[in-house]
């Protein structure tokens, strides 16, 4: 908090220093000024941290994964509140990783109709 007060701080100072070097016909023309200055500099000084979950995305090619679980079993055995546990196994730099998931099927008209029923899939946050 003391940091993010710093710069705060400094960035006000900043506009202040443009502001005395610069005349303007009215005290509206200022506020536009200070304003305008304001946004310029947080704009450019604004960034956010790179997460380690960004270098997944990073590359825009396919994932490859496996997800292995029964259709039927699926079907059945799920309605809105149960879930089937399994595990979800995707290659990263090289490896297979694994991480547990839940799954169950959604809709219907689709589950009642197709083989393939659509999923519905949960991964806890801290995966």
């Amino acid at each position: 908090i003391n940091v993010l007060r710093f710069k705060i701080m400094r960035y006000l100072d900043i506009v202040k220093f443009l502001l005395n070097y610069v005349k303007f016909k009215n005290n509206n023309m200022k506020n536009h000024a200070i304003l305008f200055l304001t946004l310029l500099i947080c704009s450019l000084t604004q960034a956010q941290k790179a997460l380690k979950s960004d270098l997944l995305y990073s590359d825009q090619s396919p994932m490859e994964i496996k997800l292995n679980y029964s259709n039927k079993n699926v079907k059945k055995n799920t309605t809105d509140s149960t879930f089937i546990e399994t595990d979800l196994n995707f290659m990263h730099e090289g490896k297979w990783n694994t991480i547990p998931v839940s799954l169950r099927a959604r809709g219907n008209f689709r589950r009642a109709k197709c083989y393939f029923p659509p999923i519905k899939m949960k991964i806890k946050k801290w995966q």
